[in-house]
């Protein structure tokens, strides 16, 4: 079975506060903030549909295709000995 990771850029602008008008030095300015949001389909009808609706909606995204790993963890204690 095929593992995709699908990455749609966003951008969402944030108003500037009217603060940064009548008090210049306070309030923030206008700015626009960038990030992702990650999908995970593991079925491919379902990948399809959803890169057809960003595909309408003009929107930014870049497809992987990934394995998952094994992650094995391990603690190593060790103590010195002491002379009490």
């Amino acid at each position: 079975m095929e593992n995709y990771i699908l990455i749609i850029e966003r951008t969402f602008v944030i108003p500037e506060d009217k603060r940064s008008k009548t008090h210049p030095g306070h309030g923030h300015p206008k700015h626009t903030e960038q990030f992702n949001d990650a999908e995970f389909y593991n079925h491919l009808p379902k990948l399809v549909k959803r890169l057809r609706e960003l595909i309408e909606q003009k929107q930014p995204f870049k497809l992987f295709s990934a394995t998952q790993l094994n992650v094995e963890v391990s603690i190593d204690i060790q103590v010195q000995d002491t002379k009490l």
